[in-house]
């Protein structure tokens, strides 16, 4: 006669089972690892300010400070002050600092911080990328006057990604920009950027060269626009953007500041990248010593972002 048992000290019934369900848990997570043909990388202009934002982000060639940090590093040089911002990013929930100083002596200089909550990611937009982590953003910049029309800057940045996912681990990167700004006139300027131009260790840096004109048709309007091509082949193979080859995309974008210094902002931007089509809309209180921005931008053609920006900057 053939007979099982188990004796006292051996595998029970109950710690089969057990092993048997953490096994399947851990053939789970790898099997949605590798379902995952690729990471995409978030879109580095979720990082701009609410100034930036409420113009569609085409603000390359612009007078900017927080934004300078992250877009062309030269756009500050034509300006002599101090700023001090802080701003609320609706991409990523991220929380942002920043000191832009212009007047100490001949050459400007900047740093910054963010702390971005990746941890949800909206299935819906793919502005962010498409995988769970936090990330910390910090950075300096350093900017100069060429001549009386030409200025330059670099921006060098820090980055730590912390992931949620398995198959990606916890990393941290340098990488830095470099950018140029041109007056052939008092009322117009033009912008030239090369961002990210280190090869990617961590998937945070997509390589990208920006162009733009700002044109103050007015004393208190003035317009902008920018052309810009990103290229993914900088990152690691297991990232890659939401849409390879894209193309160049462009953004618009216009300032009316109105009596009582209140400044209304509006754009448009299509970035075939990350297959966005955004229409942008601001508005802001703006005074010798401080401003208070607001930006909502809005997915339109298919697209389903809606995101709010807020930002506070003081000048001294």
């Amino acid at each position: 006669m053939l007979s099982l048992s188990f004796n006292k000290t051996g595998t029970s019934p109950t710690h089969c089972l057990q092993y048997g369900v953490k096994v399947l848990g851990t053939f789970g997570l790898i099997l949605q690892t590798f379902c995952i043909a690729a990471f995409e990388v978030a879109d580095p202009s979720t990082l701009l300010s609410a100034t930036s934002q409420g113009r569609g982000g085409a603000t390359i060639a612009s007078s900017q400070f927080q934004d300078a940090l992250f877009q062309n590093p030269a756009s500050a040089v034509f300006s002599n002050r101090y700023a001090l911002n802080a701003s609320y990013l609706g991409w990523g929930n991220s929380l942002a600092a920043s000191i832009v100083d212009t007047q100490s002596g001949p050459v400007g200089g900047g740093v910054y911080y963010v702390r971005r909550d990746l941890s949800t990611i909206d299935s819906q937009s793919s502005a962010l990328g498409n995988y769970a982590r936090n990330e910390e953003h910090m950075g300096f910049a350093l900017m100069g006057k060429l001549s009386d029309q030409v200025g330059i800057g670099t921006n060098v940045r820090y980055v730590y990604r912390k992931s949620d996912v398995a198959g990606i681990g916890n990393a941290s990167a340098w990488n830095f920009d470099v950018g140029l700004k041109f007056l052939p006139q008092r009322q117009f300027a033009i912008g030239i950027v090369g961002h990210n131009l280190m090869t990617d260790k961590i998937g945070i840096f997509p390589k990208r060269i920006s162009g733009g004109v700002d044109y103050l048709a007015m004393p208190n309007f003035s317009i902008s626009g920018q052309i810009f091509k990103v290229d993914g082949s900088n990152l690691p193979s297991q990232f890659t953007l939401p849409v390879s080859d894209a193309g160049i995309g462009y953004a618009i974008g216009g300032e009316y500041v109105l009596p009582y210094s209140i400044a209304l902002r509006s754009g448009y931007s299509v970035n075939p990248s990350w297959n966005q089509k955004l229409l942008s809309f601001g508005a802001g209180y703006v005074v010798p010593k401080f401003s208070i921005d607001y930006a909502m931008q809005l997915g339109v053609s298919g697209s389903k972002e809606n995101v709010h920006t807020v930002s506070v900057t003081g000048f001294f």
